[in-house]
């Protein structure tokens, strides 16, 4: 009964300690009578070990989100942990279902080996029950901390109508300049605008492409480049500059697929180097638009517009040419096979038609003189 009691007791003072700013816990407590001896103590005790389970899950999830002892990783993201004051680099902590990291720090797909696979499932399979998903072990506070750093992109966006939403001529993208304490694993896509690259006839374009990357070594996207996708644009948006630079704008604008893949075969080499120095891996290229740019866009643009319609003009007169053809040579050709019936059935419809207006023009008809003839001839 002693120990029971002092246990309780110490039970009681310790969650008052730590909840003591929640009155609701703290009434809870206050309200538990003292445990009798027998079944009824070991009730109570077992109803103690409950409650300090599910607070302490409470307590984990607090905990988690101030990034003390612990912190949550959502899916498909990863963590750096740093020593505090400068300490430099620690380890990485990752969630991102069906991946691992390897020695090198490479997150790949698939499990290290069976015993760890299973041991990793069965920890999950827990941790999701429990709601703990993604709760990884940071450290020590002011022992270790969590990276910290500014990363600035563009994303695309379907219309203007969220806040910050610049318009790029219908194409509607998004700035974004954030600091964060994670780096995102799984692909995804970047915007950016060329503005003003010459083309072989030195026509300035305006360019707007996406990028598909992939962060596969978060430490070295961290820690081996300043800012990886401004990295990952520099070395891009110069490399279109110069392949712009020996096409036509126009067979640009109506291949942009075509274009994309043919640009990223040319950059194979340093997009490889991309990967295995720095972590990054592009998988694609997207040129969404080319039209002419800077000052004088409007010509180009109309000039275009006009070789466009003289085009269609040209081919449309060139049907109807071919048309005209095809009648003349089947009509005249059925006149010259049946002779001399065939030109007055000719002249008696050239007839007929100027019978239908007012006319003073005279036509000359000698075949009549002789149809009884041409009929018997051809009845011959």
């Amino acid at each position: 009964m002693g120990i029971i009691s002092k246990v309780w007791d110490m039970f009681k003072e310790i969650f008052s300690a730590i909840f003591g700013n929640i009155h609701i816990v703290q009434a809870v407590a206050e309200s538990v009578p003292e445990p009798k001896t027998g079944i009824l103590s070991i009730l109570f005790g077992v109803l103690g070990l409950i409650v300090f389970f599910i607070l302490s899950l409470y307590l984990l999830k607090a905990l988690a989100k101030l990034d003390i002892f612990v912190t949550t990783v959502c899916e498909g993201q990863a963590k750096a942990i740093m020593g505090a004051g400068g300490g430099g680099f620690r380890r990485i902590i990752f969630q991102y279902s069906k991946h691992s990291i390897n020695n090198e720090g490479d997150i790949t797909r698939g499990e290290t080996s069976p015993v760890i696979s299973g041991w990793k499932r069965s920890k999950d399979w827990l941790s999701n029950k429990l709601g703990l998903s993604g709760i990884k072990f940071v450290g020590l506070p002011f022992l270790h901390t969590i990276h910290e750093y500014n990363f600035k992109w563009n994303s695309l966006k379907q219309t203007d109508n969220e806040e910050g939403v610049k318009d790029a001529g219908g194409i509607y993208y998004k700035p974004h300049a954030e600091d964060i304490k994670y780096i995102l694993l799984q692909p995804d896509v970047y915007y950016a605008r060329i503005q003003e690259a010459e083309d072989k006839n030195m026509v300035p374009l305006d360019l707007d492409l996406t990028v598909q990357c992939q962060v596969v070594n978060p430490q070295k996207a961290l820690f081996d480049v300043q800012e990886w996708l401004e990295m990952v644009w520099g070395l891009v948006l110069p490399a279109i500059r110069r392949y712009v630079a020996k096409s036509d704008w126009e067979v640009l604008a109506k291949k942009t697929d075509q274009e994309s893949e043919t640009f990223k075969d040319a950059l194979q080499v340093d997009l490889d180097n991309i990967k295995n120095r720095f972590g990054i891996h592009v998988s694609s290229f997207q040129i969404l638009r080319v039209k002419p740019g800077g000052s004088r866009a409007t010509m180009y643009e109309e000039a275009a517009t006009k070789l466009f319609e003289a085009k269609a003009e040209a081919k449309s007169i060139k049907e109807l040419a071919k048309a005209e053809q095809f009648r003349i040579r089947k009509e005249y050709g059925t006149i010259k096979e049946y002779d001399e019936l065939g030109q007055l059935i000719r002249r008696l419809e050239a007839l007929e038609k100027a019978a239908e207006q007012e006319s003073n023009t005279i036509i000359s008809m000698p075949e009549l003189m002789n149809i009884s003839s041409i009929i018997s001839k051809i009845a011959a």
